[in-house]
């Protein structure tokens, strides 16, 4: 079946595999990302530790792609005005792989410098207009 036809959440682990390379150039990345998808590699970084591809999820359970190639680790932070994010986690079927959201924010900022990669959330769900 084609991952277009069902929920990103149904996908197997290969469906994640074949969408795009995103382009790793734009380092700093803001738009409306609701979700990640850590989709481990059979690759190893310089620093022993696996890479990890990252797979934003945008409003609409669009994924946009994959940031492949070369994250080892993923740091997590919150929006300037709070102390710190609350992350939520759980584990998709059939594809077992990990998800993770902001429970504070509708908009992530993306920071893919060299072998971490930044995850910040830039605007609270309560803001008002």
């Amino acid at each position: 079946m084609n991952p277009q036809n069902k929920h990103y959440t149904q996908w197997s682990r290969k469906d994640f595999e074949s969408l795009p390379e995103l382009d790793r150039s734009d380092f700093d990345y803001t738009q409306d990302i609701r979700e990640f998808v850590i989709l481990p590699t059979r690759k190893r970084h310089d620093s022993g530790y696996r890479i990890m591809d990252i797979i934003p999820i945008v409003k609409g359970d669009t994924p946009l792609g994959r940031f492949a190639g070369m994250t080892d680790s993923i740091q997590l932070g919150s929006a300037p005005y709070r102390q710190f994010a609350e992350w939520k986690m759980d584990c998709l079927n059939p594809s077992g792989l990990i998800r993770f959201w902001s429970i504070q924010g509708t908009e992530s900022r993306i920071k893919y410098p060299y072998s971490t990669f930044e995850i910040s959330v830039t605007e609270s769900i309560n803001k008002t207009k």
